[in-house]
């Protein structure tokens, strides 16, 4: 029979000892991931269908066509990812020499006039990416590869400490409040996994804030979409109509839901059932059952990439705990985010639901990162694999 250290994913045979041996290596994780992660994508599919058929049909355009553009995109990721975690492992960790430049790129981009459509980068009228979702991305990379253990006394802080600041500043003028809270919390719990003490973790939060409070002194417009969200019938040409008709949507799903494909809110009343407020459709259709289900399957990704990182820290690769804790609290706290604010709970406009939304960037970062995930969920549960790698 395989040992702890094999590469058999013959879980269901194994005898209570040697169960009881791959659980407490974690080498059970990977393939419980597997599954999560095939369930969410695929559900992911269904609902973003059911909630856009209507929508792609009002435009003169296919049925599936959103369905089958973030299909492609999520094969891609898919492919891309798979690709990419064949690469040594050392290497994947210092990823953070392609994946800075290129975001940095897209974020000073989408700052320019006429290269910003929203909360994405568009050149020549068409989307291309995220610029903020890409920058915190390549945030958790930077973290990971550039910003040394508390251990290593021979590094300094100041650079990585500069561009830290410097994505978060970014992130914050091209997406907006949301996304810079996100990426404070998910920098925050990066660092915390480097070894940084609490104290001046403290001291980071009181800055980011210092920093938002003059941001918005500076650029007043940050916090109109937070007022708006807020306050949805003060103005009826921003986001209350959109808003309204979400809580809405969500109200009329109850327990059970109207029924898969029996959602009248898509046909015309939810502004963009196909990616901002896919959630709230989703909620119509399936009710409480299917919202507690999806939070249930983001939940366990949190889970598995907690301990993932738990168990990189205890063989003491921080840089791999961060990856894993950065990749997998970032999906789980953009759906959470995205969930919140179509139900009227946070004012974070702008963020997409992983896996459901339609955005073929988004689909194929959401897959990516899955995919990349996987690989030191997959490590880190198997004892020698960093001695191998």
């Amino acid at each position: 029979m395989p040992s702890s250290g094999s590469n058999s994913y013959d879980d269901l045979l194994l005898i209570e000892e040697q169960r009881k041996e791959k659980e407490s290596s974690g080498s059970l994780s990977p393939f419980t991931y597997l599954c999560i992660a095939l369930i969410i994508a695929l559900f992911g599919l269904i609902v973003l269908y059911s909630s856009s058929y209507g929508k792609a049909l009002s435009e003169g355009h296919p049925h599936y066509f959103y369905f089958i553009r973030n299909a492609i995109a999520a094969a891609s990721g898919l492919v891309v990812g798979s690709l990419f975690s064949t690469i040594n492992l050392k290497k994947v960790k210092k990823a953070y020499i392609v994946f800075m430049p290129l975001s940095l790129i897209s974020l000073i981009l989408q700052l320019i006039p006429g290269f910003s459509s929203g909360y994405s980068l568009s050149i020549g009228g068409h989307e291309l990416l995220s610029a903020p979702s890409f920058g915190l991305f390549a945030l958790i990379f930077i973290i990971a590869g550039l910003f040394p253990d508390e251990s290593d006394e021979s590094r300094s802080y100041l650079l990585p400490s500069v561009i830290i600041a410097l994505y978060l500043l970014l992130i914050l003028f091209t997406g907006g409040i949301g996304w810079y809270v996100l990426s404070v919390i998910i920098t925050i719990l990066s660092l915390r996994v480097k070894g940084v003490r609490i104290s001046a973790l403290i001291l980071l939060f009181l800055f980011a804030f210092v920093i938002l409070a003059g941001a918005v002194f500076i650029d007043y417009s940050l916090l109109s979409p937070v007022a708006f969200s807020l306050f949805p019938v003060s103005d009826p040409e921003l986001y209350n109509q959109a808003l309204i008709a979400s809580r809405s949507a969500i109200a009329e799903g109850g327990i059970a839901g109207s029924g898969l494909g029996r959602g009248i809110y898509k046909l015309g009343t939810l502004s963009s059932p196909e990616s901002t407020f896919i959630f709230a459709s989703l909620s119509e259709e399936m009710g409480l059952v299917g919202t507690l289900w999806t939070i249930f399957l983001f939940v366990l990704i949190g889970i598995l990439g907690y301990r993932s990182c738990l168990r990189s820290v205890r063989k003491k690769d921080r840089s791999a705990g961060v990856i894993a804790i950065g990749l997998s609290f970032s999906m789980v706290l953009c759906a959470f985010a995205s969930m919140a604010y179509a139900a009227g709970v946070l004012p974070f406009p702008g963020i997409l639901m992983p896996f459901f939304s339609y955005g073929i960037f988004g689909e194929f970062l959401s897959v990516f990162s899955a995919v990349i995930l996987y690989r030191f969920i997959y490590v880190s549960g198997r004892e020698g694999r960093y001695e191998k790698k």
